[in-house]
C-alpha cells in the first residue's frame, strides 16, 4: 500500500501496466490536483507525478501513455506520461460550465464522454494534444454523477434518479428510473452495466429492454464500482469498505475495511483489484482465484 498525506484520491485506472491515479490535494490554504502515474508490481510506488490546478475527478488512458481527465473546475485536459518520472500537461480546453464530474472513452477510445454538475454530456474527439467538443447533450434535470459507453451509446446517471442512454451525437434520449440516484457506473459488456447506488444497492440493467434487476448491496453509498467479469464487481463505499459481489447472485461475497474514509476509486489488473480514496491511499486488494473472497495486501 503506497500513502501519500494531503491527497484525496477520486480517480485509478489501469492501462495494462501501470495505473494511472487523479486526486485533489491540501496545497497551503487551498485544494488543487494531482495525476500520478503508480506501478502495481512494486507496492503502487509512484513512478512520476504532476501537479493540476483543479482537482482531478476522473481520468482515462486513451493511448498508451496519454491520459484525458475532467476536473473539478470542469476542464478537459491531456496528459503525456513520458515514461520516467516527469508527465506533461498536453492541453487544457473549457469543458462543463460547473464541476466536471466523471469521463469514460469510447472502445476505439477516439470519443471521451463527460458529465458535469451543469447537467449536460458533452462529447469529445480526442487528438493527442487537443480535444474538440462535438455535441452537447441535454436532458437531465440535476447533475451528472457518472458516464460509461455501452457500444455506440453513452450512458449517463444523474442525480435526478435517472440513467439516460444517448446515441453518440444526437440530442434525444431515452431514461430508465432508479429506485435510488446511481453514483458509479460500470460497463459489463456491449450491452449491459451494473450501477452503484447512493443507498448502497447495486443495480443490473440492459440497454435492449431496459429492465433492472437488483445485484446486492454495499454497506454505503457507493463511490466506485468496477465489473470484475459478468459476474463479480468490486465495489467501494463511503464507510471505507471495498466489497466483492455477486451480481448473479445478488450476494456479498466477502467485505473489507480497507479504507478509513470515501473509496472513490478502483480498478483491476489481473486477480488484483485496487481501490483508492480519500484517506489517501491505493490499496492492492487480491481477488482469488476462487471468485469468493478478497484481501488486502498492505
Amino acid at each position: 500500500t503506497h500513502h501519500l498525506s494531503m491527497l484525496r484520491y477520486d480517480t485509478l485506472r489501469c492501462n495494462g501496466s501501470a495505473l494511472a491515479a487523479g486526486a485533489s490535494r491540501l496545497s497551503g490554504p487551498t485544494w488543487d490536483g494531482q495525476v500520478a502515474v503508480l506501478d502495481p508490481e512494486h507496492g503502487c510506488a509512484v513512478l512520476a507525478s504532476t501537479a493540476a490546478e483543479a482537482g482531478i475527478v476522473d481520468l482515462q488512458w486513451f493511448r498508451e501513455r496519454r491520459l484525458v481527465s475532467i476536473s473539478d473546475g470542469g476542464e478537459v485536459q491531456g496528459w503525456h506520461w513520458r515514461g520516467d518520472n516527469t508527465i506533461e500537461n498536453t492541453f487544457s480546453v473549457n469543458g462543463h460550465d460547473d464541476v466536471g464530474t466523471c469521463i469514460a472513452l469510447s472502445a476505439d477510445r477516439a470519443l471521451a464522454a463527460t458529465g458535469g454538475l451543469d447537467r449536460t454530456v458533452r462529447i469529445w474527439q480526442l487528438k493527442d494534444d487537443d480535444a474538440s467538443m462535438v455535441a452537447v447533450l441535454e436532458g437531465h434535470a440535476r447533475g451528472i454523477n457518472a458516464i460509461t459507453w455501452l457500444g455506440d451509446r453513452v450512458v449517463s446517471a444523474s442525480q435526478d434518479g435517472s440513467l439516460r442512454l444517448w446515441t453518440t451525437g444526437k440530442q434525444d434520449s431515452s431514461a430508465i428510473g432508479l429506485a435510488a440516484p446511481a453514483t458509479a457506473i460500470a460497463a459489463i459488456d456491449a450491452h449491459c452495466a451494473v450501477a452503484g447506488l447512493l443507498d448502497g444497492a447495486l443495480a443490473l440493467f440492459d440497454i435492449r429492454t431496459g429492465a433492472v434487476a437488483a445485484a446486492g448491496k454495499a454497506p454505503a453509498r457507493v463511490g466506485t464500482v468496477t465489473a470484475l467479469d459478468g459476474r463479480r464487481a468490486l465495489v467501494g463505499a463511503d464507510d471505507g469498505s471495498v466489497t466483492l459481489v455477486d451480481l448473479r447472485a445478488g450476494s456479498s461475497l466477502t467485505t473489507l475495511h480497507a479504507h478509513k474514509d470515501f473509496v472513490r476509486a478502483s480498478a483491476v489488473k489481473g486477480t488484483a483489484g485496487y481501490t483508492a480514496g480519500w484517506d489517501g491511499k491505493v490499496t492492492d486488494n487480491l481477488v482469488e482465484p476462487d471468485h469468493r473472497s478478497i484481501h488486502t495486501s498492505w
